[in-house]
């Protein structure tokens, strides 16, 4: 390799020492200008994310609140629905009851009683004709308006309508009896799907608690890391400049390497000065031998 080829090496890794040098300086002072700025920017950032996880867990409070009423209200309704499926239940009982009143107790005591006021109706004709006979005696005015056989035959026959609203009012209760198992029926599915509604709710707020669990974890890990980012950013910010020093010390290696490769050319020619001198020296000494 020429002298010049070592030269223009040698100034490449000059420049590159300078390079690196002026690389590493830089790279300090900035380090060290931004390390503020950057801790202040992890800070701000960690206090956002802080705040937002706040307001999330306030969000989170208040869904829970709002389920928890939620669930208390299904369960009102559920207890007053209950409360209506029973009181339906137990008055079926009575509207039979009733209806069997209506269909044959009712209908047979006014025959009963249609057949005893005919009974009496035939004793108060026979009344009413001895009473009508004894009016010649002195004293005796029997003349009623109506005597007591016709009477009692008006009564007897007002009654004739009563089985007809009789059989009216059980055929109604019957279709109320009806409808109340129906109502019973659909109450009964109305109570099932609102213990469905309850479960999902329930289900929901043990989401929702979850939710609150992991948003206080991070919370906690959020605090902690705020605690540290200054510990954190100095770290950093020392770990870089024992590197940037590391490397600025590796430029001084490699720019006395360049500097020997630029001057190698010059030693070399101080060296060869001495030789060229003597052999001039000696040719003289030989000739003057010859």
């Amino acid at each position: 390799m020429n002298i010049i080829t070592r030269r223009m090496i040698g100034l490449l890794l000059i420049l590159a020492a300078f390079g690196g040098l002026v690389f590493s300086i830089t790279g300090l002072v900035l380090t060290w200008r931004i390390k503020p700025a950057a801790e202040m920017t992890l800070s701000s950032g960690v206090d956002l994310v802080s705040s937002t996880l706040a307001t999330t867990a306030q969000g989170l409070m208040v869904t829970q609140e709002s389920l928890e009423v939620a669930v208390e209200s299904i369960r009102a309704l559920q207890g007053t629905l209950d409360t209506t499926a029973k009181t339906l239940k137990s008055s079926e009982p009575m509207v039979t009851t009733v209806v069997q009143l209506m269909d044959q107790d009712f209908p047979a005591t006014v025959q009963a009683t249609q057949a005893s006021l005919q009974a009496a109706q035939e004793s108060a004709r026979v009344i009413d004709s001895l009473l009508e006979a004894l009016n010649f005696l002195p004293g005796i005015n029997y003349n009623p308006e109506m005597p007591l056989n016709a009477s009692l035959g008006n009564v007897s026959t007002s009654l004739d309508n009563l089985p007809v609203s009789f059989d009216d009012i059980g055929k109604s209760l019957t279709d109320t009896r009806k409808n109340l198992q129906s109502i019973q029926v659909d109450l009964a599915l109305m109570v099932d799907s609102i213990r469905q509604i309850e479960e999902s709710i329930t289900q929901a707020g043990e989401v929702v608690e979850q939710y609150q669990a992991s948003v206080e974890t991070v919370q906690k890990q959020l605090n902690g890391w705020r605690d540290i980012i200054p510990g954190m950013a100095d770290a950093i910010a020392w770990g870089l400049s024992l590197f940037l020093g590391w490397m600025a010390i590796a430029q001084l290696g490699l720019f006395t390497q360049g500097w020997g490769l630029v001057n190698e050319g010059d030693q070399k020619k101080d060296q060869q000065s001495p030789a060229e001198e003597i052999k001039p020296a000696e040719e003289e000494t030989e000739q003057i031998q010859e």
